[in-house]
Order: structure tokens, then sequence, then C-alpha cells
């Protein structure tokens, strides 16, 4: 395993990662084709997030968090709820178990692009600040994600 990345990037929950080939998982999470032949690393948050650096970022079919028309889909969001209270929601989801940790995939090689996902995308977030991930899985080329492969 790997040592702690501070990163801020975007993220997901674990159950979307689940048990897919490396193509239909580049699709879901927006990674150009072949981003992930060389294989890959499960990362979560080494403590607990915060809910005022959870930036919501709708699908991974909006690459980016960006409408077709250029509109970030947090503004839509923001329109329609009380950003404060969906944040605190999200991290309380996210301590319910296994499956609904926060995830991030770091792929052994970076990505050319970041196309949006096809044919639907998965939840996604993006830190505001960076924070420390940890490993928690290391996944072969050709190999799918497994819940037996999660070291915690």
């Amino acid at each position: 395993m790997m040592n702690t990345v501070d990163s801020a990037g975007y993220f997901t929950w674990l159950q979307f990662l689940l048990d897919k080939s490396e193509e239909d998982l580049e699709r879901l999470i927006g990674y150009a084709k072949g981003s992930l032949s060389e294989g890959w690393k499960l990362l979560s948050p080494k403590s607990p997030l915060q809910p005022n650096n959870i930036d919501l970022r709708g699908s991974t079919r909006w690459s980016d968090g960006k409408l077709p028309d250029g509109r970030p889909i947090g503004s839509i969001i923001g329109a329609r709820t009380d950003l404060t209270q969906a944040q605190k929601k999200i991290v309380s989801f996210f301590d319910q178990g296994l499956e609904r940790r926060p995830a991030k995939v770091l792929s052994n090689k970076t990505p050319k692009d970041y196309p949006p996902a096809t044919p639907h995308g998965i939840p996604q977030f993006k830190l505001f600040n960076p924070v420390p991930w940890v490993a928690i899985a290391t996944v072969a080329p050709g190999r799918r994600l497994k819940k037996s492969d999660i070291q915690i």
C-alpha cells in the first residue's frame, strides 16, 4: 500500500466502484479510455470529511460539475436546497457502512482526458480543501474491485 496522499479532487462513494470492469469504471467516473489499463488504487479519507469542505457536483455525467450550457450544477442544487443541510446529510450518509464510504480512484497512470460519463453517471463531490487519503485497495490491470480486496 501507499502512504497518505493529500487531495482535494473528486470522489464518490464506494458502492459505485465495486465489481466494475476497467472499461465500465472509466465510463462511469469520466476517465478517458485506457486510463485504468495499468491498474489503480482505491483511496478513502483518513479522517471523517467535514460538511463545509464538500462541494456538490451532481453526477459524473457533467464533467467538472458543469452542465452542457456551462452552468455549474452546484448553483442549481443550491437554488433548490439548503446547501449546509445537504452537506451535513451527505457526511452522515458516509458514516453508514463500508459501501457508503467516500472513495476516490487513483489511476496508476494519468488519464489523458476526463469526458462526461456515459450512458449514465454516478454521484460526484469535490473537496474545497485537501484532506489526507489512504489506499485501502490496489486493483491490478484487468481486475475488478471486490469487497474482499479492501483493507481497512
